[in-house]
This record gives C-alpha cells, structure tokens and sequence, in this order.
C-alpha cells in the first residue's frame, strides 16, 4: 500500500512527458541514429540508410521497415534521425503507454485499508479438516521421488559424465559421432578398405588365370610327350 502511493505521488512530480527509465532507453536510440544517413521522399515519407542497408520511414503511419516501432512503440534509430531531420519532438512520436498521464491513470486508484480478520471465527460453518491418510498397500518408499530434470541413481544415466570428449581429437563438448575429423577418418578407411576389396578380388581372378594356364600347358607337354 505504501509503496503503491510512494509511486503515485513521484508520478505527479515528473517533468518529462515520458517516464524517466523510457526517456533514457530513447536518449540512447537517438544516440544511435547518429550515423544513419537520412533521404526525404515527400509527405513525411524517409529512405534512411543505415551501413550498407536501407530502410523505408513513414513518420505518419509510425512506421519503419526493421519493425522496431512496430514492435516496441518507440521510435527506432532509423526514425529518430528522420525525427531530427525534420527538426521535431521525439516523445511526440512514442506510443501513449509509455506517457506521464497513463503513469499517473496506472496509480490513481487506491488500496481501501482492512480490518483484522479473524481466523477463528467461522460464522456458524462447521470446520473442514483434511482428509484422513491412508496407508497404501507395499512396502513404503524409502527415496525421495526425483523432479524431471534429476537423473536417477544408481543408473548408466547418472554415472556417465556430463563432459563429452572425442576420443579421436581429443576435443570437448563431442564425440566421434559427430567429429569432422573422425568422420575423414571413417571415410578414408571405407575407401581404403573398398581399394583392398578390389586388389583382392583382381589378385584372385589372376591366380586363376594363372593356375589353369599353367594346368592348361603340363597337360598339353605330357600329351606331347606320350605322342
């Protein structure tokens, strides 16, 4: 209740006609508007370029095309320099939440003071009491239930470490799952492994080739020789 009418009471006394803390916000986004550079197109219509952007102000409609006044009800850097352009007020241009009259309209109601009440006094209405406990079936719980962001004890879950290291550079926060350098690895011993695959099967078929060769030609030299 106090502090209720402390507020009211420092609201009447503000010069500005925005609160002080949205006063400081708007000083700094003024600030920032320095360095934007400022077209007028007519009708309070601005092209405001902002590094290597450009942005599209119409001060009419409180409008600005990165949507910060959209969104917040103050004007953006971008409107605040086409509000200096035009050699204006910017807390005309902030939305009417943000005035003094709507602090003072916030905190114009008061808190009607109570009286003591009296807890033991229950009016003629009989008093309800909690509900008997029942004793559930089994042998009681011994450990405290855990919350959802708790990890049971006793389980792989608990007593695995929540740092992850890569086993294959050493490197935190991954494993060799989802390494680069383990995935290189993997894909070059695949390639290495397929090239092996292939010289064997080559080193096969010619082993065969030469084995009925030479079958062909010992057969071929004893028929000669019984001829």
């Amino acid at each position: 209740m106090t502090l209720f009418d402390n507020r009211r009471d420092k609201a009447a006394t503000y010069q500005f006609t925005i609160t002080p803390r949205v006063k400081s916000v708007l000083d700094k986004i003024v600030e920032d508007g320095r360095y934007c550079v400022v077209t007028h197109g007519g009708n309070d219509e601005y092209q405001v370029k902002n590094e290597f952007t450009n942005f599209v102000v119409k001060l009419k409609d409180s409008y600005c095309g990165c949507k910060y006044w959209q969104i917040t009800g103050l004007p953006c850097k971008h409107a605040s320099t086409c509000i200096a352009y035009k050699r204006d007020k910017f807390e005309k241009y902030c939305h009417r939440m943000f005035s003094i009259s709507m602090l003072i309209f916030a905190y114009a109601g008061i808190i009607h003071p109570m009286h003591e009440l009296d807890v033991t006094n229950t009016g003629g209405y009989p008093n309800i009491n909690a509900p008997a406990l029942k004793r559930m079936t089994g042998r009681p719980r011994k450990a405290r239930e855990k919350i959802h962001v708790e990890r049971p004890s006793g389980t792989q879950e608990a007593k695995r470490s929540n740092t992850l290291r890569c086993s294959t550079c050493n490197e935190f926060a991954q494993n060799s799952w989802i390494c680069q350098r383990a995935l290189v690895k993997k894909s070059k011993e695949k390639r290495l492994y397929s090239n092996f695959k292939l010289y064997d099967y080559w080193l096969v078929f010619y082993s065969y080739q030469l084995i009925n060769y030479n079958y062909y030609h010992s057969n071929f030299f004893i028929i000669e020789i019984n001829c």
